[in-house]
Order: structure tokens, then C-alpha cells, then sequence
């Protein structure tokens, strides 16, 4: 398991596709790069996920799961991600909503975040 200077994990693992954390995290970040043009790799997207969480921006919306997970948004940038409790990244992206499915209900970035 690889871990930041903090003793967390860099990223969760995706035991469902065989990946572990670094491996996870490398896929998050080629799956997300062309959303994140201001990470020229995917340490800086790495770092910039964990920023995200450590650096609550003033229009950012949190909630916590019911799994306690936590569940960051920022409107003005579009930025989303989901945390363990620990603050290791599951995932952060830029919301798109012209990417949802009519038959989600999901239809914005908060609609998202509430889903």
C-alpha cells in the first residue's frame, strides 16, 4: 500500500478492477485529466484531490454518508469528491452535467452531490 507523508493512503484501492492504490489512483486521474488541465500529472492531481478536502473553499458544500464517507462540492468550479473518513480520496472529478442520463434525475453538479 503506498502512503503520502501523512501516513494516509494516496488513494482507496479498487479491489473490484484488481487495482491498488496507486494503481487506482493513476486511473482516476487518466480517466478525469482532460476535466483537470491545471495537473500536468498525476501526482499533482493526487495532491490536488487531497487539497481539495484540506482546503475548504468558501462556496464548497460537504456532507457525510451514511457509510461516512464524505462528500465534498465546489459550485464555482465544479469540482466534486468523495473521501473516507480518513481523507484518503475515492474519487474527484469535474462534475459534467451534459454527461448524466436523462433517466437519472441527475441533471447538475448539486444534484450530484445530493445523489
Amino acid at each position: 500500500m503506498v502512503h503520502n507523508g501523512d501516513g494516509c493512503p494516496i488513494w482507496t484501492p479498487n479491489p473490484r478492477k484488481g487495482l491498488a492504490n496507486a494503481q487506482n489512483a493513476f486511473e482516476h486521474r487518466r480517466g478525469h485529466a482532460s476535466k483537470f488541465p491545471e495537473y500536468s500529472n498525476a501526482a499533482e492531481y493526487i495532491t490536488g484531490a487531497r487539497d481539495f478536502l484540506l482546503n475548504m473553499f468558501k462556496d464548497a458544500v460537504t456532507k457525510v454518508r451514511k457509510s461516512s464517507d464524505i462528500v465534498v462540492y465546489q459550485p464555482s468550479t465544479e469540482k466534486f469528491a468523495v473521501y473516507t473518513p480518513d481523507g484518503t480520496p475515492r474519487t474527484f472529478m469535474r462534475v459534467d452535467p451534459s454527461g448524466f442520463s436523462p433517466n437519472s434525475g441527475i441533471r447538475t453538479g448539486m444534484d450530484h452531490f445530493n445523489a
